[in-house]
């Protein structure tokens, strides 16, 4: 039979054990638990993080985006500037030493369009002087820098007298349209 001691011995070292058990269950549980909370963290610093990276592509495509719509709205006569586009319009003529003359300025709504805030500003306008210029006038119109349409166009010459002299002068009637934003 185990002597006392031997008992004894032999109760501490289950006692011993039965810490480092209850120790390590302990940790087991704490590393668990622990691992629980810091993956769901992780995951919610994840998804901010892509929250985050595409509010920077959000923001990044709407600055892209201002560069764009800019660029289109040169392409379009605002509301308040049909009458300095009509001024440029005969300002062209004149600097080429064109008679200018506008018969018509008429609007039209656009055709299958899904935005309902512009419109087709449509002008019929006649230019007298020599070929050349005539000539010239209608390049300026097909290079000008915003979106023009010139639906038709056409030239005549007419011959006049001045003082025994026969002068060969030229008429050039175009017919185009711009968009523009409508009034309000």
């Amino acid at each position: 039979m185990p002597s006392e001691k031997t008992k004894k011995i032999l109760i501490v070292w289950i006692i011993i054990a039965a810490i480092f058990a209850g120790a390590y269950s302990f940790m087991i549980w704490k590393i668990y638990s622990i691992d629980g909370i810091s993956t769901s963290e992780s995951i919610e610093i994840r998804d901010i993080t892509k929250k985050n990276d595409s509010y920077l592509f959000m923001k990044k495509d709407i600055e892209m985006n201002k560069n764009s719509i800019n660029k289109v709205n040169d392409y379009i006569i605002k509301v308040d500037d049909t009458v300095i586009f009509m001024e440029k319009i005969e300002s062209l003529a004149k600097s080429n030493n064109l008679k200018s003359e506008v018969k018509s300025v008429s609007f039209e709504a656009i055709p299958n369009s899904e935005i309902s805030n512009i419109e087709y500003m449509r002008i019929q306008m006649d230019v007298a002087g020599e070929w050349k210029n005539v000539e010239y006038f209608l390049e300026l119109l097909e290079n000008y820098p915003i979106n023009l349409n010139i639906k038709k166009f056409s030239f005549n010459r007419i011959d006049t007298t001045v003082k025994n002299k026969k002068i060969s002068q030229w008429t050039g009637s175009f017919d185009f349209s711009v968009i523009k934003v409508k009034d309000k």
